[in-house]
Order: structure tokens, then sequence, then C-alpha cells
């Protein structure tokens, strides 16, 4: 991992930023990122329960850069983004409705399972 993105734009060369548990690229994460043709970065803060993310995005020099850019982006890495994207959204609303000192309670039946009215009733 370098310290300067000189490759064309792809989604395989940032990949490593979503894999940084320790967040080793907390203090660098701007040089890390570094591109020619990004113009800066933009910052999305997001609050959920105790939790505060902080997304970095590119903004870039010209418009070719942007359809450049989504030109490198294959179906798989386009799945990925949208499943790593889900997970952030379900672990946001798991951030936002549970507390520290929350409870929950599994129950199962034995034997066959009812029909989904008797579930119902029972619940």
């Amino acid at each position: 991992m370098s310290g300067c993105i000189s490759a064309p734009y792809s989604g395989k060369n940032y990949e490593f930023l979503f894999n940084d548990p320790a967040g080793t690229l907390k203090d660098r994460a701007f040089e890390v990122l570094r591109h020619k043709n990004v113009f800066r970065y933009r910052t999305k803060t997001i609050k959920s329960g105790g939790v505060i993310e902080v997304e970095i995005y590119p903004v870039w020099n010209t418009q070719n850069e942007t359809r450049r850019a989504k030109t490198y982006a294959t179906r798989k890495a386009q799945e990925n983004v949208n499943d790593r994207n889900s997970k952030k959204a379900l672990t946001r609303i798991i951030n936002n409705n549970f507390k520290k000192d929350d409870y929950h309670i599994t129950l199962t039946y034995r034997g066959d399972l009812p029909n989904e009215d008797k579930a119902l009733r029972d619940i």
C-alpha cells in the first residue's frame, strides 16, 4: 500500500480502505487517497446511536474523470459496494434502536412450526 494511487481509477485501488479494522489509515487517509485528478475530498459524517462514522469521497477535476471512474467499475465491484452499503445501513439501524443495556429474547417451537396466523397470535 503506497502513499499515492497513480493508476486509472478503480474501485479495487480503494478496497483496502474498507478492510482496516485497526484504524491505521485514520491519520494519513488523505495521503493514501491522493490521486492526480482529484480536485478535493468531501467528507460525510454519520451518527447512529453512540457511533460516529466519517466517509471520504473524491471530487474529480472534470466530468470526464467522473465518467472514466464509472467505466472502470465492474459488476463484481458494484456488487461489493452494494453489499457493503446494505451492511452499513443495517448496522446504523441497529445502533439507533438498541443500546448497551437492552434485552432480547429468542423464542422457538418444539416440533413442527405453526402457520403464520398462529405464530402472530402467539406473539
